[in-house]
């Protein structure tokens, strides 16, 4: 059900509506900044820190199976919030300190990707 509604809503998304391809976008970023190998070191030794990473990248995908969850429009554009939260507060914490790195780059993108949905997503207060 899950995975139906997130495919149905990337595959009806278009020009007026770029909120499912930047949740993607954002999680995608976030697969590669965690995945990405920087001078032996990486997210991948900061094992909570990732889980963390991850799990703030899939909370902006709320609003897309909302019905699933049996949430209110308001509440899911809520979590999506807070998924992109994390993401900013990690990019502050770990990406900025090392800015000129390739996982900064991905880390960054990814942020922005999920700042950006928040901001198109369905269910944000007008």
């Amino acid at each position: 059900q899950v995975i139906g509604d997130v495919r149905g809503a990337v595959s009806g998304a278009s020009q007026r509506e770029p909120y499912p391809w930047l949740a993607v976008a954002a999680l995608g970023f976030s697969v590669l900044w965690l995945l990405w190998p920087e001078n032996g070191t990486g997210m991948s030794k900061l094992k909570l820190w990732t889980l963390f990473v991850l799990a703030s990248a899939l909370m902006i995908f709320t609003p897309m199976v909302r019905n699933a969850l049996n949430l209110a429009p308001l509440r899911a554009w809520q979590f999506a919030v807070a998924g992109a939260g994390g993401l900013a507060f990690t990019w502050v914490a770990f990406l900025l300190p090392s800015i000129s790195t390739n996982q900064a780059f991905f880390g960054t993108i990814a942020a922005v990707a999920g700042g950006l949905a928040v901001w198109t997503a369905p269910g944000k207060p007008e």
